[in-house]
C-alpha cells in the first residue's frame, strides 16, 4: 500500500484552520481502487444545493454529505449599494438563512456570487453570468459588462467589484471560527446571446477573456478587504460557449456578420474552446490574475477525451457529454491541468460543479460512476471538496442532474449509493 499525506499548510490557507487543529487530516492508505480513508475527520462530500425552495435543500444535503460535508449556495449580487438588503434575498430564497441552516447541521458552505440579471427577467437567478454585448431592443443592465467602469472599455470593473465585496461583507461565518469559501461568478467563458457590437461584430473568445479576467481581478482586489473569506475566481465549463459560442478569432467573426443580419455565430461547437484553452487566454489577458487566490473552483464535468461538445464518446448523440466513468476520467481530474496551467499545482480545489446527467445513461449507470468518481476523488490530496450539481431541479437536457425526485423527497438510486460509500469510507459520519 502506499501512504499519502498532504501538507497542513494547504488547507491552513483555505480555511484558516491551525495546523495543530489539521494534522494527519489528509493522510490515508491507497490499498486499491476502493482506497478506504483512514482518517474521517476529511469529509470530502458536497453537493450543490440552490433555488427553492431553501431549508428543506439544506436538511437533504446533510442526509446526503453527513455532518462536516459542504454545501455550495447561490447569492445573487450586482449593482449592490448601500441602502440594499444584504445579504439579498430573493422570492422564496434566503440565501443568508440557508447558510445558518447549513452551520447549525454541521456542513461547511461555499457561496457563489452571481450577478443578478434583469435580461430574462430573473432577478434572482440566472445562470453563468454570460457576458453580452449591449443590444438597444434589449434592457442589459444585469449583466456584467453593461457593469463596466464608465469609459474603460470594458478594462476595468472596480465598481461592481465593491459592490460583491458588500455582499461578501455582509454574509454570515462559519461559527467556528474558520473562512468561508467565496467563488466569483460562474463559468464566465459562456458568452450566450453573443450579440453584436455596434460595428456588426461579434466578440471573439479571446475578447471575452480578456474582460473576464479584468472583472475577475478587481473582483479579487476588492474581496480580498473583507476578513475571514477564501476566494477563488470563475471556474470554467468544460467547454463554452457551444451552439451560440463566439467565435475563435476576429476573421471568422467577421466572415459571420457578413453573411446574418443578427451575427449569432450559430453552429459553432467545432470551433469552441475547451476550459484548458480558455484558462490560457486569461493568463495572457491577466498573467497575475491567479496568484492571490486561495482555492481553485473547478467544472470537472465527465466529458469524453478531447472534451465535452468535440465528441470523443461512441455513443449516439453524447458529442462527449456524460461519458462513462472510464472514458471520463481525465476530465473528472481536469483541475490538476488547470491549476498546473496557472503554475500552482498544489493550490486546494473544490470542484463546484460535476456529474451525470440522466440523459444518454440509466439511473443505474449515474449511481455506479457516480461512486466510481468519489472513489477517484477521494484519493487525490489536492481535492478539499466535491459538490456535484445539482440536488433538486431538472437544470439542462431533458433529464437534467437531479438527486431527488421533483417531489423534493425521493431519492434517487446515486443519492442512497453516495450515502451508502460515504458511510463505508467515513464512517464516523454515519455514527
Amino acid at each position: 500500500s502506499v501512504t499519502v499525506c498532504c501538507a497542513t499548510a494547504m488547507i491552513t490557507r483555505l480555511c484558516g484552520i491551525r495546523p495543530a487543529t489539521i494534522a494527519g487530516i489528509l493522510c490515508w492508505v491507497a490499498t486499491s481502487s476502493n482506497s478506504e480513508i483512514v482518517d474521517s475527520d476529511r469529509n470530502f462530500f458536497g453537493i450543490g444545493a440552490y433555488f427553492p425552495p431553501g431549508a428543506e435543500q439544506i436538511t437533504t444535503a446533510k442526509n446526503l454529505v453527513g455532518p462536516g460535508g459542504t454545501v455550495l449556495i447561490l447569492i445573487p449580487c450586482g449593482n449592490v449599494t448601500s441602502d440594499t438588503q444584504l445579504p439579498p434575498v430573493c422570492p422564496g430564497f434566503d440565501p443568508g438563512a440557508q447558510m445558518r441552516q447549513a452551520y447549525a447541521l454541521g456542513l461547511k458552505v461555499v457561496v457563489r456570487l452571481e450577478p443578478q440579471y434583469s435580461a430574462y427577467g430573473q432577478t434572482c437567478f440566472g445562470g453563468g453570468g454570460h457576458w453580452v454585448l449591449p443590444d438597444p431592443s434589449q434592457s442589459w443592465e444585469g449583466h456584467l459588462r453593461a457593469t463596466q467602469d464608465p469609459g474603460s472599455n470594458f478594462s476595468h470593473f472596480t465598481q461592481v467589484a465593491a459592490s460583491y465585496a458588500r455582499v461578501a461583507a455582509s454574509l454570515p461565518l462559519p461559527p467556528d471560527g474558520s473562512k468561508l469559501a467565496v467563488q466569483i461568478g460562474n463559468e464566465l467563458n459562456l458568452a450566450w446571446g453573443c450579440a453584436c457590437a455596434a460595428d456588426n461584430v461579434c466578440m471573439t473568445m479571446e475578447r471575452v477573456a480578456a474582460e473576464t479576467a479584468a472583472f475577475s481581478r478587481d473582483a479579487v482586489a476588492a474581496i480580498k478587504s473583507v476578513p475571514r473569506v477564501s476566494i477563488a475566481v470563475s471556474p470554467i465549463a468544460p467547454i463554452g460557449p457551444e451552439a451560440r459560442a463566439c467565435c475563435k478569432n476576429e476573421t471568422e467573426c467577421r466572415k459571420v456578420a457578413a453573411n446574418v443580419s443578427q451575427c449569432d455565430c450559430a453552429g459553432s461547437d467545432s470551433i469552441a474552446l475547451t476550459s484548458l484553452e480558455f484558462v490560457k487566454l486569461l493568463i495572457r489577458a491577466e498573467p497575475a490574475l491567479y496568484e492571490s487566490v486561495d482555492w481553485f473552483s473547478s467544472h470537472a464535468y465527465p466529458c469524453a477525451p478531447p472534451g465535452c461538445g468535440l465528441g470523443g464518446d461512441p455513443r449516439p448523440g453524447t458529442n462527449g457529454w456524460n461519458a462513462p466513468f472510464k472514458i471520463a476520467r481525465p476530465w473528472l481530474t481536469v483541475y490538476r491541468n488547470e491549476t498546473a496551467l496557472i503554475g500552482r499545482s498544489t493550490l486546494p480545489v473544490i470542484v463546484t460543479e460535476t456529474g451525470w446527467s440522466g440523459d444518454f445513461c440509466t439511473e443505474g449507470d449515474r449511481a455506479t460512476w457516480t461512486v466510481q468518481a468519489w472513489n477517484l476523488w477521494g484519493a487525490d490530496p489536492q481535492i478539499v471538496a466535491v459538490c456535484p450539481f445539482l440536488l433538486q431541479g431538472r437544470q439542462w437536457w431533458p433529464k437534467g442532474f437531479p438527486w431527488i425526485g421533483s417531489d423534493g423527497v425521493t431519492r434517487l438510486p446515486l443519492f442512497n449509493a453516495t450515502v451508502a460509500r460515504r458511510c463505508e469510507m467515513l464512517p464516523k459520519t454515519c455514527i
